[in-house]
């Protein structure tokens, strides 16, 4: 049997010898001493192990320990934006063994927990005092944070806090929406931009994405300030009645100057989205009739036909309509506009498969069409589809 020999270059094996004797597991790399995060992972590591060392200690002992507390909940009223407060919950230990307190979750960074004593004695209390800022801009304020325990029937403590933060600048909606406006009818919505921490504001200069809408200010009595306001102004937006149908959405800004902005050289941008629907200025319904324009026959026996009516309604400052001309495919259908209430611009539209008609399948590629040719000086035509199956006369009786 032939013998196969591997030979490792000189250099490898000199590294391995090199490498194995002066490799030492004592030495570790670190970033140089002027690097702050060596230090603070140092730290922290330390402190974690004392802490688990002594959550050991205590669950190693005899007895169980059972936390008691009387209230998670605490409501701070109203707070200033930008400022700090703090409350206490008390913990008590109402076991026969040593109960340890650890940090568990929190909602939010700007809460959290100080606690001095985290191994609580039986028969012993301990007060944790929850700790929070309101620098995030919250008009309603719920935030909490958790302790964790070695009670095998509360593991975790969750502890709440909330209330109300003033508001230093804000609109009072979110969107400004103007839910349907009709052709022809320019339409006004209104809303506040208010402080609840200044005493007065300037509105400097507005911009609004869309030069088609019209805005305008006007301050607001004290007598008729919101509970908690100090200052507002009222906001008027006009959307004009010629916007194309759909849906639109805009965008106004507002440049505003608080008091001690001139000193500071600070002014302050604040946006409101403004959103609406341009109705069509001919609308159509009906239960055969689908969001696509589609009007469903369905199955039809060509003996007998179908008849479908649907309603026209006019959003034009004209109401008057005329049907001019009606294209049809297949010919043989048949189309007719009659006025319902014309002085509301309410007419009935019918279609019809005559009776006898031949069978055919119109659906996806092969619909049948209706375009409706109108005598109106903005309302000129309208384009439908048509799904049907007409079965022969023979296979419909069977």
């Amino acid at each position: 049997m032939s013998k196969v020999i591997l030979i490792a270059p000189l250099g490898f094996v000199v590294f391995l010898l090199v490498g194995d004797l002066n490799f030492d597991p004592g030495k570790q790399r670190a970033f140089p001493d002027s690097y702050a995060v060596t230090k603070q992972l140092a730290d922290a590591r330390e402190k974690m192990e004392v802490e688990k060392k002594r959550f050991q200690e205590a669950s190693a002992a005899e007895g169980i320990p059972k936390a008691v507390v009387e209230s998670f909940e605490h409501n701070f009223g109203v707070m200033e934006p930008n400022s700090e407060a703090s409350c206490e919950f008390v913990i008590k230990n109402e076991g026969d063994a040593p109960l340890t307190l650890f940090d568990g979750g929190k909602t939010c960074f700007c809460v959290g927990f100080k606690v001095k004593d985290r191994i609580v004695q039986p028969g012993q209390s301990v007060v944790a005092e929850l700790v929070w800022n309101t620098k995030f801009p919250s008009e309603e304020y719920r935030h909490g944070a958790s302790l964790r325990t070695n009670d095998p029937d509360q593991p975790l403590l969750k502890f709440r806090v909330s209330g109300s933060v003033l508001t230093t600048l804000g609109f009072d909606q979110d969107v400004l929406m103007f839910p349907k406006i009709w052709p022809g009818k320019s339409q006004t919505r209104e809303m506040l931009l208010f402080s609840e921490t200044c005493d007065e504001f300037e509105v400097v200069e507005g911009v609004i994405s869309n030069p088609r809408f019209d805005w305008s200010i006007e301050q607001v009595p004290v007598e008729e300030l919101p509970l908690r306001t100090k200052f507002a102004y009222a906001v008027s937006i006009t959307a004009p009645g010629d916007l194309p149908r759909g849906r639109f959405e805009e965008e106004l800004t507002l440049t505003v100057k608080k008091p001690g902005a001139e000193e500071k050289g600070e002014l302050e941008k604040i946006s409101l989205s403004v959103q609406g629907y341009t109705a069509k200025r001919l609308t159509i319904f009906g239960k055969e009739l689908s969001s696509e324009g589609t009007v469903n026959f369905g199955v039809v026996t060509s003996s007998t036909g179908k008849v479908s009516k649907m309603f026209l309604r006019i959003n034009d400052e004209e109401k008057k309509i005329v049907l001019k001309e009606a294209q049809v495919s297949p010919r043989y259908l048949k189309v007719e506009v009659e006025p319902q209430n014309p002085e509301k611009g309410l007419y009935t539209l019918t279609m019809s498969i005559p009776p006898y008609s031949p069978p055919g399948t119109f659906t996806a590629d092969t619909a049948g069409k209706i375009r409706l040719e109108f005598d109106h000086p903005r309302i000129k035509e309208l384009d439908l589809q048509i799904h049907a199956v007409i079965l022969p006369v023979a296979q419909g009786n069977l």
